[in-house]
């Protein structure tokens, strides 16, 4: 006798369970199969951004506890361009209009935020060229600060795009900076390798972030990303300013000078 088909329904069912219904092409559409510890919000959209899927179509939760069930896919939609916006990552094409998010929605936003970054480099680039690239670096960190909530919590295109585009200009106005001022800072014999260490070091020391930010999205926020973005943004910021204001000041250094010892008047 053929042992009897496994329920659709989690064995744990007071939990909300998340499917994607997913286009093969000449073989149709179906719903992926998946094992049940991989059907949580956060799971979920971290295979979609990571391109687990070939071509999702749709994606539904339900909750058989609380007995309902609904299609997800736009709010997935919403949190992934999210997060892509956030960490300055590219949108995924999957985002088209049968997923939530018309494409020309999604690729306007992408602009906006980028053509934010574009400008904010450039303008407090040169304006710390006056007042000096410390107070230029902390000035853009801290203003990232009032643009969390419009960027974090934003649940509209014209929204979202409007805080891309602030955030984005202020990060990118304080990382822009950076660079200028480790170069100057560099000791002469060490300028050609000092500040891409610094920066690749700073990658290595935060490249568990985006793990760290998942594991407290789903522990502590229901998979909602958008607090532990807020509070990402929040802490860095200060950080940033602190570390900065502690350091020196060592702009209009003469970078030709490249042997140890006393610099040329």
């Amino acid at each position: 006798m053929m042992p009897g088909s496994p329920s659709i329904v989690p064995e744990a069912d007071d939990r909300d369970t998340y499917l994607v219904f997913n286009d093969y092409g000449k073989l149709g559409r179906a719903w992926c199969e998946t094992d049940e510890h991989w059907t949580d919000r956060e799971t979920l959209i971290t295979y979609l951004m990571e391109g687990q899927y070939s071509d999702p179509v749709r994606v539904v939760a339900f909750n058989t506890a609380e007995g309902w069930s609904r299609d997800v896919s736009e709010e997935v939609a919403d949190e992934i361009a999210q997060r892509c916006a956030a960490d300055g990552f590219d949108i995924p094409t999957f985002l088209e209009d049968d997923f939530g998010a018309g494409h020309t929605t999604i690729t306007i936003v992408a602009i906006i935020y980028n053509v934010g970054a574009l400008l904010g480099g450039i303008l407090f680039g040169a304006w710390s060229e006056h007042i000096g690239r410390r107070k230029t670096i902390v000035i853009a960190a801290l203003l990232t600060i009032p643009v969390i909530p419009l960027w974090a919590f934003s649940h509209t295109a014209p929204l979202l795009a409007l805080g891309g585009f602030a955030m984005q200009f202020m990060v990118q106005g304080a990382w822009g900076v950076i660079p200028a001022h480790l170069n100057e800072l560099s000791p002469p014999a060490v300028r050609a390798t000092f500040p891409g260490f610094a920066y690749q070091l700073g990658n290595l020391l935060s490249s568990r972030n985006s793990v760290i930010q998942a594991k407290l999205a789903e522990q502590h926020y229901g998979g909602n990303f958008a607090p532990v973005l807020a509070w990402t943004v929040l802490i860095v910021a200060i950080l940033v300013a602190i570390v900065t204001m502690s350091g020196r000041e060592a702009r209009g250094a003469d970078l030709s000078h490249t042997r140890p010892g006393r610099q040329p008047a």
